[in-house]
């Protein structure tokens, strides 16, 4: 399954369908699109490509989630 997301996500649904990549679902918000990433793909090893500011978004999230070290905290 193929998401978009972030306040380009149909811009970047529409390259990808001139790259010949179909997008399953379009969601605006970051953290609704991991959500239903996540829920679709259970167990699964997963890829997320994304801006660098969508990187430190999602990885903040993902770090909270799973209590894990938050990644790039100062003095690490």
């Amino acid at each position: 399954m193929s998401i978009t997301s972030g306040i380009r996500a149909y811009d970047m649904a529409l390259r990808l369908e001139y790259d010949g990549v179909s997008t399953d679902a379009v969601v605006i918000d970051l953290d609704e699109a991991l959500d239903a990433f996540l829920d679709r793909h259970p167990g699964e090893p997963l890829r997320l490509f994304c801006t660098y500011t969508a990187m430190m978004h999602l990885r903040r999230v993902l770090a909270a989630r799973y209590g894990l070290e938050e990644f790039g905290a100062e003095g690490k």
